[in-house]
């Protein structure tokens, strides 16, 4: 078996897709994914006289969510803790798992791999001490580089078991991670196809080979957030309410309500609409307008540290259909501001005297 298989015959079609918009450490030079490998063979023949065969291997920028998503099925998933308080994961496919366990216990590896099975409690402090040892070498062997930007990968021990990953992108509270991946065959080169991850808060820019120039490692450590971070952000949805007033109401009033009641609203809600964030804050203030037959808002920006302004209207009364104002004629008709188009388009949608409009009033569905 050629000992260099492509990346591609282990990951799922979302990996590849994820991995085709990462940035790509430089080829040689010292790379943190072969220094780990390197700890792992080292640990792997000293406590269990256990070969390791690399495949692949893979250093990649990913958000919480994404590592979540990219679990194997049935596997082994440790929190690993490291300095400050930091949480990262250190991950083990079944292959891993049953390998690892059947030489520890058996002094060898079966030629058939086990059907997948939920990890255990007991299996995670199978692993802990082996995993723990890993990571004490890949430590000796980052400082005896001596490679800046380093610091991220370094420091981490086992902390617990995850026996329900699913929160797991929940307690992942970094906004990026730095994920190291080997892609392993255990006994030799024709052994067992093992994956192993490791993922770390990003408390810098990836450590890149020299082959990249001093002027790109500069760049990364100038922005150690940097492009990923921008991407990852980029894509997360962001949900506004645009509030166009609020309303007081008896609890008398509030059960009457009915399909067809108005809640008017006062003038000034038309040029006075907060764009507020899920937390309450105000974002900034729009003018309401219509544009191809949808409403709209302009935009205007908001003074920094503006607090919410109180549009709250003070007690009203519901006004049941048959008595809405626009029933009747207004009694002042409103002339659009000249200096205001969107006003305009309200204008042109109805009229509005001391009632606000149907077309601008809170309807009850």
């Amino acid at each position: 078996m050629n000992g260099t298989m492509d990346a591609s015959e282990d990951e799922t079609p979302l990996a590849r897709k994820i991995a085709a918009h990462r940035t790509r450490p430089a080829e040689g030079g010292f790379r943190l994914e072969r220094a780990l490998f390197t700890a792992l063979a080292r640990v792997a023949e000293r406590q269990m006289h256990l070969p390791v065969a690399l495949r692949d291997s893979g250093l990649a920028s990913r958000t919480a969510p994404e590592i979540a998503e990219l679990l194997p099925d049935q596997a082994l998933v440790l929190l690993i803790e490291g300095p400050e308080g930091a949480l990262g994961t250190a991950v083990l496919d079944p292959g891993a798992l049953s390998g690892l366990s059947e030489q520890l216990m058996l002094g060898r590896i079966g030629a058939t791999p086990p059907d997948p099975r939920k990890p255990t409690r007991t299996d995670a402090v199978m692993m802990a001490g082996f995993l723990d040892a890993v990571l004490a070498e890949f430590d000796l062997l980052v400082a005896e580089e001596g490679t800046s930007g380093a610091d991220w990968a370094t420091g981490f021990r086992y902390s617990a078991h995850l026996a329900d990953p699913r929160p797991l992108a929940l307690m992942l509270e970094a906004p990026l991670y730095h994920s190291l991946r080997l892609s392993l065959a255990l006994g030799g080169a024709e052994g067992r196809a093992a994956l192993l991850s490791l993922s770390m808060p990003a408390r810098g820019g990836l450590a890149l080979a020299p082959a990249a120039g001093a002027s790109a490692t500069a760049a990364v450590a100038a922005d150690p957030w940097g492009e990923p971070l921008s991407r990852a952000v980029e894509r997360v949805e962001a949900e506004v309410e645009a509030v166009l007033g609020r309303v007081t109401l008896p609890l008398a009033d509030l059960l009457r309500l009915e399909p067809g009641h108005s809640l008017p609203l006062p003038r000034q809600a038309l040029t006075m609409v907060q764009v507020e964030g899920g937390d309450g804050s105000l974002i900034c203030l729009a003018h309401l307008g219509q544009g191809n037959g949808h409403r709209v808002l302009r935009l205007r920006p908001a003074e920094e540290g503006q607090p919410p302004i109180g549009l709250a209207v003070g007690p009203t009364v519901a006004v049941p259909a048959s008595e809405q104002p626009l029933m009747r004629p207004p009694a002042h008709a409103w002339t659009a501001p000249e200096d205001d188009p969107l006003a305009a388009d309200l204008a042109s949608a109805g009229g509005a005297g001391n009632a606000t409009p149907a077309a601008l009033s809170e309807k009850v569905a």
